[in-house]
């Protein structure tokens, strides 16, 4: 079976934004820097309407999904698919026009439902939203309350930094379970992100392997 192309050609894209795309006879897709390798069979390729992002998904019982492209610089990731269905769960997204609100944080979506989406700050697969409380110490007592003071951190800037939920990700600032203030994060393939606020903390919904997220 040949790969499938969904867009508005018959010809294989041969980028993706900076990304190169190339189509080999591999079982898996992969990045190497800026090259991204795409089976050549076995896969549907679905292009991402305005964008220079594709989602990739695998044919046949073992389903796997993959997100790649530009974002910043060249990506690869993969989704967890829906292994309880005949039918990709990114499928259907992908027809509606509705795969990136799918991907990402219900949190950040309520925030942006009450308080608008420009405040919306993003790092690769993170993204952050300023709280309406912003007051370190009540942070602190109702972690206290809850449980989770020992979450605390307050990381300074001239160390190693925290790596963000064990991702690539560092982080310097401070820090208590998923609410972080006067922030830095690092990562490769990204601009610095840096911040004053006290924000909500989250992570791209349906990675596969969150900690190794492209």
């Amino acid at each position: 079976m040949k790969l499938k192309v969904y867009h508005n050609s018959t010809l294989l894209p041969d980028r993706a934004g900076m990304a190169q795309l190339i189509y080999k006879d591999v079982p898996h897709p992969s990045r190497e820097n800026d090259i991204i390798t795409i089976p050549a069979s076995n896969y549907d390729l679905y292009i991402l309407e305005n964008t220079s992002q594709f989602l990739l998904l695998q044919t046949g019982e073992k389903k796997k999904a993959w997100f790649g492209g530009t974002d910043e610089n060249p990506f690869l990731v993969e989704l967890a698919d829906a292994d309880y269905s005949n039918i990709s769960l990114f499928q259907p997204l992908w027809e509606k026009h509705e795969f990136y609100d799918a991907i990402k944080p219900d949190i950040i979506k309520t925030y942006e439902k009450k308080f608008g989406v420009k405040k919306t700050m993003r790092q690769g697969d993170f993204f952050l939203y300023p709280l309406p409380e912003q007051n370190w110490d009540k942070v602190l007592l109702w972690a206290s309350t809850f449980g989770y003071r020992d979450n605390y951190y307050d990381c300074q800037k001239g160390s190693g930094g925290l790596p963000l939920k064990e991702t690539r990700h560092r982080f310097w600032g401070k820090i208590c379970t998923d609410i972080v203030s006067d922030g830095l994060i690092k990562a490769p393939d990204h601009k610095p992100l840096e911040f004053k606020e006290i924000c909500v903390l989250a992570q791209t919904k349906h990675l596969f392997n969150p900690k190794r997220a492209d």
